[in-house]
Formats: structure tokens, sequence, C-alpha cells
């Protein structure tokens, strides 16, 4: 795990970087005021990655805790190809989908007639327990407690794409073990 602290139109972010084996990375940031809102760290950037570039990244092995949630979100494909001005996606032969079938039984055209996009993401886990055997900073409190609001985005980074991205407003208590 990284972590840094940014500072963004006054206001201080705590930030959290989490890399996986599974080419998944996972960004967290929270305010250091616990009523401040999202929208300067929002503001201040075109893009997530512009984060990677920002302040002095330091490793650190802690306990990380963060309450067990579920988000999850659905898409009208519709909607969103009438907004990229793709508005024939749907019943176009010029977006012909038989190719991703292994066989098309019928050797028609696959189009789609209603499309939605369901995406979930859930933290099953009260805490994550990492060995403090490698931790950089020694005097530091061996805990980070996620316990108010969080921005974050999960990067597939093979693909080098974000397929999830939200702020959590509201937090269920932490159950302590």
């Amino acid at each position: 795990m990284y972590r840094n602290l940014m500072s963004i139109t006054g206001e201080l972010f705590e930030n959290i970087l989490i890399a996986s084996n599974d080419n998944f990375l996972t960004f967290i940031s929270r305010p250091e005021k616990k009523n401040l809102h999202f929208n300067c760290l929002l503001n201040s950037m075109t893009m997530f990655d512009e984060f990677f570039a920002r302040g002095t990244w330091r490793f650190c092995v802690k306990d990380l805790i963060i309450p067990k949630l579920k988000i999850s979100s659905e898409i009208d494909l519709e909607e969103l190809t009438k907004r990229l001005n793709m508005e024939n996606f749907l019943t176009s032969t010029e977006y012909e989908l038989s190719n991703m079938l292994e066989s098309n039984r019928n050797g028609e055209p696959l189009k789609m007639g209603v499309g939605k996009h369901f995406a979930v993401i859930e933290f099953k886990e009260y805490e994550k327990e990492i060995s403090r055997a490698n931790d950089e900073e020694e005097h530091a409190d061996s805990t980070i407690e996620i316990n108010s609001p969080f921005f974050f985005y999960v990067k597939n980074t093979k693909l080098n794409i974000i397929v999830f991205a939200g702020i959590v407003r509201k937090l269920n208590s932490i159950k302590k073990r």
C-alpha cells in the first residue's frame, strides 16, 4: 500500500493506493476535514490518473479498515449511446454484434433491442490485515481506518482503464472484531 497527503486549494486529502496481483489498482482519497465536500478535489483534475503525478508517495504497511459496503449502478445503454452520438447503435448493422458469439446459429446479424450495463463493487471484509515487517513509517499509527466519506476508483493496469469510480458519502459503522 502507498500513501500520500495532497493539498488542493488549501484543503488536505489523504490518498491511499493499493495494488493487487491481478492487474487491478484501487485508489482511495478522503478529506482531512470530515464535512468537506469533494468538489475541490474533483474540480482540480481532468483525469483520474493526475493523482499519481501529485505529491510524494510513500510505501507503508498498515492495517486498512474499510466498512462493509456494496455499491451498484445501472446504465441504460440506449441513452448512453445517444449522448455519444451513436443513435443507431442498437439498430444499425454498422454495429453488428454477431462476431461476439462463438456460433451464430441462424446466420442473421445479432442486434440489441434493449441494453443495460450493471456494475457492482463490494467490500466484504471489515479489515484487511497486512504484515508490518517492511513498514517505512516506523513511528506511525499501524491502522488506517476509513470512517468518513471517500472518493475511490478501481483501475485495470493491464488495459489502462478505469473500471469503476465513485464517492461513498454514507458509511455504516465499523464493527470491531
